[in-house]
């Protein structure tokens, strides 16, 4: 193999590798979750979290709520989601199987997720 052709595998090795490396960083997800609140049920078997998600310039807010089975170290489970960034929601446990949540319910509003029961857990939501 000669000088030249060596040359021009090894730049068209290092381009490919900068070329993967350069894909994976656009792909790679660049979403921030600012958890506002979490929120343990009174027996400590359920954990309901609200956070905003930001995912860039190009990208709405959004708000979420998640429910968690502690006991059974359960993926969390989107109950609630909103476009938008609210931070002026409430999470109230009335007990270890119902859940209030108090959102503002602002005209115009695109809630994209609402969910009113979860396994044993019923979820009450509450327009201020």
């Amino acid at each position: 193999m000669t000088k030249k052709i060596k040359i021009f595998l090894a730049s068209l090795f290092v381009v490919m590798v900068l070329t993967i490396i350069a894909f994976g960083s656009l792909t790679k997800s660049s979403c921030t979750n600012n958890i506002i609140k979490e929120n343990l049920s009174p027996g400590g078997g359920y954990k309901a979290v609200y956070y905003v998600q930001n995912c860039g310039a190009i990208s709405d807010f959004y708000t979420y709520i998640d429910l968690q089975d502690i006991g059974k170290k359960s993926k969390p489970v989107n109950i609630f989601s909103e476009k938008g960034s609210h931070e002026n929601y409430s999470l109230k446990w009335y007990n270890d199987n119902k859940l209030e949540v108090v959102y503002d319910g602002s005209e115009g509003d695109m809630y994209t997720s609402v969910i009113k029961s979860w396994s044993d857990v019923t979820i009450n939501y509450v327009k201020q």
